[in-house]
């Protein structure tokens, strides 16, 4: 077997992500997609204002509670 995902399961995996943005607000959505690129907290903290450790528990219980509300805890 290769190392190429099932085309099932990357479309799955697509469509749960697709899901859990829509769950998220615009602010909560902008620090996903700063740590998605892969920004250190404080460069994000720079670019959208406020404390690194703030924007991380933000963020944090964001994910939280969308994945409880999806039930994939």
């Amino acid at each position: 077997a290769g190392l190429d995902p099932e085309p099932g399961g990357v479309v799955a995996a697509r469509d749960l992500l697709d899901e859990v943005r829509k769950l998220l607000t615009d602010e909560e959505r902008e620090l996903a997609d700063c740590r998605a690129q892969g920004l250190p907290w404080p460069e994000i903290a720079a670019r959208v204002g406020g404390d690194p450790t703030t924007l991380r528990k933000k963020l944090g219980r964001a994910l939280d509670r969308v994945t409880a509300r999806l039930g994939l805890e």
